[in-house]
């Protein structure tokens, strides 16, 4: 438990913390473990938490935690979480979890997973107080987002777009 501090890289894509395959950061709860962008951060953040941008990365995810956007202190456009491959490349991201995951006061999205992704799940959690969209599913295959909670983000709830197929 306990309030985690950090900041972006020198490029959008790469984020604060980025999670390679075989690998779930896990925490206490929702309200009890934060990783929380720093105070002042200028720069456009990709995820605060992310995989690798360009390797196909599996089983991965992040569980009984919540992710700060710390909106009313940053400026730059900051998403929560972000997972996916480049775009129109062979490759993908498979084997998602992410469960019991609060997003919160991000100046974009909360759950932005993309391109490419298959498996993918995010369940009992909650996204909320985001710039743009709480919960989006772009490009994601055989995946569900299941008893899930988004309010008072500044656009859509969910959003479900642009080739994403066998989603429940």
């Amino acid at each position: 438990a306990g309030t985690y501090i950090v900041s972006g890289g020198e490029e959008p894509s790469d984020g604060c913390l980025m999670l390679k395959s075989n690998v779930t950061l896990s925490g206490a709860g929702m309200g009890e473990t934060i990783i929380k962008l720093a105070d002042g951060s200028d720069t456009k953040v990709t995820g605060i938490v992310r995989s690798a941008y360009g390797e196909e990365t599996h089983d991965f995810g992040m569980k009984n935690l919540t992710l700060d956007g710390n909106r009313d202190a940053t400026t730059g456009k900051v998403d929560g979480w972000f997972n996916g491959y480049i775009p129109g490349s062979d490759g993908k991201d498979s084997n998602v979890t992410l469960d019991s995951v609060e997003i919160k006061d991000c100046s974009g999205y909360g759950f932005d997973p993309h391109e490419q992704t298959v498996n993918m799940v995010i369940k009992n959690s909650v996204s909320h107080g985001n710039g743009l969209d709480g919960f989006v599913a772009d490009y994601l295959s055989d995946s569900v987002f299941e008893n899930n909670v988004a309010y008072d983000n500044d656009r859509h709830g969910f959003n479900v777009v642009t080739s994403t197929h066998d989603f429940t």
